[in-house]
Order: C-alpha cells, then structure tokens, then sequence
C-alpha cells in the first residue's frame, strides 16, 4: 500500500471519529488531537439528548468521576465534557427517555447536579412525562440535612424549566415504582433510635447554607435564586380525613412530614420563583418554608392541592407575592406565622377543614410564633387580598395587618384574639356567598373571655389582647340553590373583650337574624353599621335578635342592632338602656352606634319615660304597644346616654270621647282642680288635649294621661279671687305620635 493510500485512510479514520454518535459509544474514542469539540446525536439513542461535548478546562478526573453521565475520556486520555446550551443542560442529555415504567429520577437528579458543577443556569425537561421511583433513604428520619431519599435536590441557584408542548409531569412513584399511596420504607427515628418511623420522601428538597455556612456580607448564597417553570409535581396519594401527625407506619394514612412537595427547612435561601408549576397529591406540606427567612417567594399560575397537612405553609417571615394560584383539598388550606409583606391576586382557597393567614412576629419571634411584633418606627406589615376567594373552608382564620377584597363561599371568616393574641389592623371588604351549606356564620370575632387571659409562652401578666382598628364591610348573600334549598346564613356575631374602635358594615345581606352578640349579659359591643338587610326566614321583626321575656320594668339587654321586646305577662313595664356594656367604657358602645328595639306581639306595653333615665333621652315618653312597634336611638358617647332618633307605633293615633254636663267647682286663687275622665285605649305617654263647650272664667286647662284609659283634665286659677262654679260639656282628644 502507498503512502498516499495510508494517508487517505488516516484522513477518512480521522474524519469517521470526528462524526457525530451517540454519547454511549464516545468513551474510549479515538479522537483526533486536533479536535477539541465534537457532537453527539443521543444520550443512548439516537435523537434524544443530542449535545455538545468539549475539552476545556473543567475537563478533570474529578468532574468525570462526579458526573459520569456528561463527561467520558477518549483513546488519548482526554476528558471531554457535555457543554450546556444557551446555558442549559437537558435531562435527556442524562439518559431521561420519559418512557412509562422506567425510573428517570436518577437522570434528572444527575442533571441538576451537573448543572450546579459547571454553573449552567437551567436544567430542562424536553418531554411531557417523566417517571421518579423514590430514591433509598439510608439516613434516620431526623436527620433533616441528609439529602438521600428526594426525589430531587437543588443546592445551587438554579432553574427547572419545562419545555414540552405541555407542562412537564414529574410523576412521583415508591421505591421500585410502587404505588406511594400503599408503598414506603421505614427508617431510624435517630442514629441513637432504632424506633421504625415512615419515610415516603420529598418531592423538591431546597437545601441551602446551615447556619454555620453563611456566606461573608455581600457575597451570593449557596441558593441566591430558584426557579421552578411549568412544571406539576404529582404525588400519587389522594387526601383522607385522616390529618394525625405523623403519618401512622401501618396504614400509610394521615400527615406525612416525609411526603412534602416544596421544602426548605431550617436553610437559608434566597429568591423562590414559581410559575405554572403544581405540586399535586402529596400527604406532608405541598409547600414548606420553615427555620430561616428565604429572600421572597414569587408565584405565579400555581397550584398546591390535595393532601392531608398543609397545602400553602409559607411559615416564616419571607415577602411574598402570589398571583392568580389555588391552594386546597387540603387539611388546612393555608398556615402563616409571620409577614411583613404578601400580597395574593386573584388567588383561590378551597376545600379544606381550615386555614389561617396574616402576620405574627414581623420583628423577631415574642414568647411564641403567633405572637404579633412590628417595628413601630416603620410602615406596618401587610398581607394583601386583591380579588381573592375563599371556598368551602370550615373555618378561615385571618390575623394581623391583613386588608382588601375577598369573596367567600360556603366558608367561616374567623378574626379572634385567641388564636393570634393581639388582634389588630385589619381591613377587609367581604362579599359572601352560601350555596350548599346551611347555618353558618359568614364573620365572627373574638376577644378573649377576660382581660387576664395568658398568652402561651409568655411571662405572667402578658395577656390576650382585645381585637382592636378591626373594620370589615360584609355583604352576605345566598345563591338560588340555596334559597331553593331552604339553606340560610346565621349572622355575624361575636364574642369576649373587643375594643369599640372595631367597626362591621353590613349591606345587602340576608341571614336568619342580625347580628348579635353570644355573650348574655352583654360584654362588648363593635360598631356594627347595618344597611339594607333581609330575614331570610321572613320574621316581621326582621330577624331582630331574641332578648328574653320582657315582664318587668327592666334594662333591655343590647344584643346587637337590632332586638325585640317580647313579654308574656300583660302589663305597662317601663324599660331603660345600658350606657357602658359589662366589659366597661372601652368595650361599646361606640359613638353614632344605632339601635333599633322592636315590640313583639301585642301583649303588655313597654314604655320609656322621658327623664326617667340618665342613660336614656326621647322626645316625650314612648309606649310600644302593637306587634311590630319601634323605636330607634343613636348612641351620644359625649354624654354617655341612648337618643332617641325615631318612632313608630301601629296603635290608633287619635282617640275622642265627649262628656255632657260636667260640674266643675269654684278654683281658689293659685289652686287647681282635677277631673278624670275614662277615654278606652289611652296610653300613658300619649299626648291628651281638653276643652269645655262654655267659656272658662279665668282658668287654664292641662290634660295628660294618668293612667291606661284614663285623662287627668286640671283647672288652674292664677288670678287673685275664687273663679265660679260652673257646668259645661267636656271634649277630649288622645293622640299618639
């Protein structure tokens, strides 16, 4: 053979190694010297997980041996190694097929922690579906830091971003590709603890700088950001009611702490960013932010659903803003402690037992982690609600600095001191909907039952705080199948110390009565503004809230805004109102606070005398007599008394009787002499008028009415002699107004 056949061949041997194949046959290749950069058409086959593989200067033994699926070494001991593209590494280019029954988590896995090797900015998901079996967790349960047994683990600032036609399913499988909901491992308790404890594994594991790892002042951190992009993190475990923490070894059922979506616990992190990406049937957290502050948290377009803990539990105080996401099917919907800032758009809560949002400790945790702290020196916190809703939630709990608009539906908006110990500056407008539950209150607030309650893990004589700067607009309504139904609201009420600043607007409503008050005697009393409002049960008295029998003279108990007298002994009883509640001055009423008092049934008159009561001032004395009578008073705060603002009684306004003939005596000078007269149905406080038919001689005539059916007619004589006898007929007239 020539020379120039042997060189021909070295040419067309050169130029064979230099094409393009496959990344399985690269190791051990005879590449040419010359070439420093050569393509592969697949991972393992061909088309899928195509790349680029450079020698460069990242080129080491010990990156091949880190990362054996992106590096091999050639016939001449070169190392090349995978180079990322437009700074993203694929999983494909990891050995992902995305096929059904085959286990990509080691792949993926593999990918991201190459990606954090070489500093590339994105790891992608190119296929629609990819299946993770759990990987083995050796490490105890407790060892909160070991990074075995996730499904994935990011320790750097990185991005996960899927690329499909559609969002990426990560398909989260057991061990061996078992069922999760039936299949998990048990692990050590401790090293020291052989105690079996249930392990399922998480499905995203931030595992940022310890304590001890911060970085100098100025300096990144391990994760300065992530983000997680179209992506829905399926669990494969459905929600029980089963919510007993942790989750029971046996049966698999209830909160399982080791089956999160999102966690990031006792870590420092940076920026979390989330957009259209789900996490989805999981038993633990969907997200969980424990420990440390992360910088913030973004999200947008996401879901956490279905699981027997927590779906959203941002638990620490990081800035967040969440738009147009849903967090439900859950045990509990949401479960804050501290916020110096959120703000939630067009976000849904649903179908869960509860849930609590609002800030706590916004300025370093006090006595516990509810407990509510704030720099005074700057702007107050804030968790904003902008066209949110809140469905079918048992009991929606809401804490500190929380305002703007909610709509709810089939759901308990809760605002008590007890639970969030110092209950302050909220201001929400709320339009709430019943559709397929019955008799259940769309607002309560609690105070604490007494001004010495203890707040938990707080020295003695720190105590629950009455719920003060409290407003809230409410209108609450029912859809047509519950009115079809027969479904209906109960009202707003509340309950405890509540201090008067706290004001409730209610317009456009319906509910079985008004609101009113659980405490009997009345302890505190909020500003409750009642607008249009309907008995949905059609009372005449409008739903006006029960005080008692009302059979005596007797203080009429001011339950709400509306209440009504209802006595079962006949009789005339005179009523008066409380100036200050049980509770004292601070707790009601406050100023302009109306009041209307309806009679019911026909029954005995209640009557109130003008001057009888410093507490109480009307025109003249008012008698309730007829079903459905009213009076209505505003409350002066300046001169600690009920006024007196309007009137109404269904009873015959004018009553007239004629008496013929009556005899009336000489009238001494300065003396006077009475007559009565029976005028049937005459109340005591009604007005009454006289008038003789003759001329009185020098006399002047009062008429009043003594007594029920009885006019006391007086002559006086203010003259210096005796008037005459004389006998003339009589003519009186009753009037009421």
């Amino acid at each position: 053979m020539s020379g120039p056949d042997l060189a021909a061949r070295g040419l067309a041997r050169q130029a064979l190694m230099s094409q393009p194949a496959l990344f399985s046959a690269m190791q051990g290749r005879a590449i040419p010297a010359s070439l420093n950069r050569l393509e592969s058409t697949g991972y393992s086959v061909e088309g899928m997980g195509a790349g680029t593989y450079v020698h460069d200067a990242q080129c080491t033994a010990s990156l091949l041996g880190t990362h054996p699926r992106f590096a091999f070494r050639s016939a001449d001991n070169r190392i090349f190694r995978l180079l990322a593209q437009g700074s993203a590494i694929y999983v494909e280019q990891a050995g992902a097929r995305a096929i059904a029954g085959q286990n990509d988590q080691p792949a993926i896995q593999a990918a991201i922690d190459y990606a954090q090797a070489v500093a590339a900015a994105e790891v992608r998901f190119g296929q629609g579906r990819y299946e993770l079996w759990a990987p083995f967790r050796s490490s105890p349960f407790k060892a909160n830091f070991a990074i075995d047994g996730h499904y994935i683990v990011i320790s750097k600032t990185l991005v996960l971003r899927g690329v499909a036609a559609t969002r990426t399913v990560l398909d989260c499988r057991a061990l061996g590709g078992r069922d999760p909901q039936t299949s998990w491992q048990t692990v050590w308790l401790d090293s020291n603890d052989p105690s079996p404890r249930l392990w399922r594994g998480n499905a995203c594991l931030l595992r940022g700088n310890k304590n001890n790892e911060l970085p100098a002042p100025g300096n990144p951190l391990q994760i300065d950001r992530v983000e997680l992009h179209r992506l829905v993190f399926r669990g494969n475990t459905v929600r029980t009611a089963n919510h007993d923490w942790p989750a029971n070894i046996t049966t698999g059922d209830g909160w399982d702490g080791t089956h999160q979506g999102l966690k990031v616990h006792d870590t420092h992190v940076g920026d979390i960013v989330l957009r259209d990406t789900d996490f989805v049937g999981w038993r633990g957290e969907l997200l969980y932010l424990a420990g440390y502050d992360a910088r913030s948290l973004t999200m947008d377009r996401v879901r956490l659903l279905t699981t027997n803990g927590n779906a959203m539990n941002p638990g620490t105080n990081t800035p967040i803003i969440a738009n147009n996401c849903e967090f439900g099917d859950a045990y509990q919907a949401h479960e804050d402690t501290g916020k110096r800032y959120a703000r939630y758009s067009g976000c849904i809560w649903r179908d869960a037992d509860k849930m609590n949002i609002g800030s706590g400790p916004t300025n370093g945790q006090l006595y516990n982690y509810l407990y509510p702290t704030r720099d005074t020196a700057t702007q107050p916190p804030v968790t904003q609600f902008d066209g949110c809703e809140i469905r079918n939630v048992g009991m929606a709990y809401i804490g500190n600095w929380v305002r703007g608009r909610l709509r709810t539906t089939d759901s308990i908006i809760n605002l008590t001191a007890n639970l969030f110990f110092m209950l302050q500056d909220i201001d929400l407008d709320i339009e709430a909907l019943i559709d397929q539950k019955d008799a259940i209150n769309p607002l309560l607030l609690y105070g604490p039952d007494t001004l010495t309650k203890p707040v938990s893990g707080a020295p003695t004589g720190i105590y629950i705080q009455p719920p003060r700067n409290v407003h809230v607009r409410l209108r609450h309504i029912r859809t047509a199948a519950a009115q079809a139904a027969g479904r209906n609201w109960a009202p707003f009420r509340w309950s405890g110390y509540i201090d008067k600043s706290c004001r409730v607007t209610i317009n456009g409503s319906e509910a079985t009565t008004v609101p009113n008050t659980m405490d009997n005697p009345t302890k505190s009393a909020p500003f409750v503004e009642l607008g249009s409002f309907s008995h949905s049960l059609g009372y005449l008295q409008h739903g006006a809230a029960n005080v008692g029998p009302f059979n005596q003279n007797d203080e009429i108990r001011i339950a709400g805004p509306v209440v009504q007298a209802h006595s079962t002994v006949d009789g005339v009883y005179d009523a008066t109102l409380a100036a200050v509640p049980t509770g004292g001055a601070a707790y009601g009423f406050a100023e302009g606070q109306k009041l209307r008092i309806y009679k019911s049934g026909d029954l005995a008159d209640v009557r109130f005398v003008k001057g009888q009561s410093a507490n109480l001032s009307v025109q003249r004395t008012r008698v309730l007599d007829k079903h459905g009578d009213w009076i209505d008073f505003a409350f002066n705060s300046s001169a600690a008394r009920w006024e007196e603002c309007g009137f109404f009684s269904a009873a015959s306004e004018t009553l007239s009787a004629n008496f013929a003939a009556r005899s009336v005596p000489a009238v001494n000078p300065g003396s006077t002499t009475t007559l009565s007269v029976t005028i049937a149905g005459a109340k005591v406080g009604d007005k009454a008028s006289a008038s003789f038919a003759a001329a009185l001689p020098g006399l002047l005539l009062f008429a009043e009415t003594a007594a029920a059916d009885s006019v006391k007619v007086s002559l006086f004589n203010p003259g210096t002699q005796a008037s005459p006898a004389f006998t003339s007929d009589l003519f009186v007239d009753v009037s009421r107004r």
